[in-house]
């Protein structure tokens, strides 16, 4: 395979960028997951039953065999995540990972040429796949102060603006995962106590 341009080059760059995104949600979501699997939900799937923190940091991966759509599906109404906007992610991550090169670079007749749209899909995905990172660290660092509060060592945890920009970022898409299941959002707004 040869490089026709620097056209070309650039859009394998963000392709790879693209992948490499979408590995750290899945990374991230998989972490989160673990920690969760003791959960009657998650009990309920053979591949969540024996997950652990350990076995997912330290484990074959050859184990770790479920995809993005299915820890969305399993885990998503319990971390309050599961929403249009995250299923066309998903949606879009198996398009980057099965289909891209159909659906972006081929010319097949009687379809429309969508070469030039590939770069700014994979731009746009990007920029979702950081998005969806940030949401789920600021999950987790939720989860990290509840766990904190219950066992009365939250004056341990070192709070950076950062930590506390990730919470206001998942408890605003929280909010928006309750509006649209018709329930209130009251007390979801971001930390005013800084």
């Amino acid at each position: 395979m040869t490089m026709t341009d620097d056209q070309d080059e650039s859009e394998f760059q963000l392709l790879g960028l693209a992948l490499y995104a979408a590995q750290r949600v899945e990374f991230t979501l998989y972490g989160l997951a673990a920690h969760a699997a003791h959960t009657p939900t998650a009990k309920k799937e053979r591949r969540f039953r024996d997950l652990t923190p350990e076995k997912f940091l330290r484990g074959d991966a050859s184990e770790l065999k479920a995809t993005l759509g299915q820890l969305v599906t399993t885990f998503g109404e319990a971390f309050l995540i599961r929403t249009p906007e995250l299923i066309s992610f998903y949606e879009d991550r198996n398009l980057l990972a099965h289909d891209y090169f159909r659906t972006f670079r081929t010319n097949i007749r009687g379809t429309p040429d969508r070469r030039q749209e590939g770069p700014e899909f994979l731009r746009d995905f990007i920029k979702r796949a950081l998005y969806w990172e940030t949401v789920l660290r600021g999950l987790l660092a939720e989860m990290m102060k509840s766990a904190a509060q219950k066992e009365g060592r939250e004056a341990e945890l070192a709070w950076t603006a950062e930590d506390f920009a990730r919470i206001d970022l998942f408890r605003e898409h929280v909010a928006k995962y309750l509006a649209g299941n018709g329930v209130s959002a009251e007390g979801l707004t971001p930390r005013k106590d800084r």
